[in-house]
């Protein structure tokens, strides 16, 4: 009902009971996980990794004295050292990005359902990657697919590089084994391994926050409804 410019809201006619029936639109307790806004901050993460490992290269290629580095004979000091942090830190930032633009577009009011949507950013994220890094496409998304590519190690695969590794220090001694290059090899795969659960786990826990920290406030609904005594 309208008078004049303003809108009236007309009454509704509330059981003696005084319990009102809320509408399926208004009931923010179901279906805490919304599919669309999980995609959106996936693509959003994506994207925005792929920006910083680009942004990550140019500065490498711009600040590294490859001069140097070529009359050495070897990679510019501190080369993989750098690029890990820098993978770390854009992974973090990225799903941070990815998981606030789930938990504010996502129709959930709580912080508890937004960190959900978040996680699940992260979660959707990991599959995906593992199926570009099956393509051969891994090495477009940087960190995410390096952490592809420690899922995907084996521990036949484990058992292979340390027999090859054996039988090549057999090789160089003139039959005798080589425990140190075994153990070298070793401690890369460990290395890997851990650094690939640290970096899962900094990307879940970002996108979690994201999606916590971008969640719309909580609404009243009894202010959204009318009523009457």
């Amino acid at each position: 009902m309208t008078n004049g410019s303003s809108v009236v809201a007309a009454p509704v006619a509330v059981p003696q009971n005084g319990e009102v029936e809320i509408p399926a639109a208004l009931n923010f307790t179901r279906d805490q996980i919304r599919w669309g806004p999980v995609i959106a901050g996936l693509v959003t993460a994506l994207t925005t990794m792929l920006l910083l490992n680009l942004l990550g290269v140019a500065l490498g290629l711009t600040s590294a004295n490859f001069a140097a580095a070529a009359r050495q004979n070897n990679v510019p000091a501190n080369a993989g050292q750098y690029a890990a942090i820098w993978a770390a830190v854009s992974a973090a930032i990225a799903f941070f990005i990815g998981g606030c633009v789930a938990g504010k577009t996502a129709a959930v009011f709580s912080r508890g359902a937004g960190a959900l949507n978040g996680a699940m950013v992260f979660l959707l994220a990991v599959p995906v990657t593992l199926w570009l890094a099956s393509l051969g496409l891994g090495a477009l998304m940087g960190t995410l697919g390096s952490f592809a590519g420690g899922l995907n190690v084996e521990p036949g695969q484990i058992q292979n590089t340390l027999q090859d590794a054996a039988q090549q220090a057999r090789q160089a001694v003139g039959g005798e084994v080589g425990g140190s290059e075994a153990a070298q090899a070793a401690n890369a795969a460990r290395t890997a391994a851990w650094g690939a659960l640290l970096g899962m786990l900094i990307g879940l826990g970002a996108a979690a926050l994201g999606g916590m920290t971008g969640t719309r406030r909580e609404i009243d609904v009894d202010a959204t409804t009318s009523h009457l005594s």
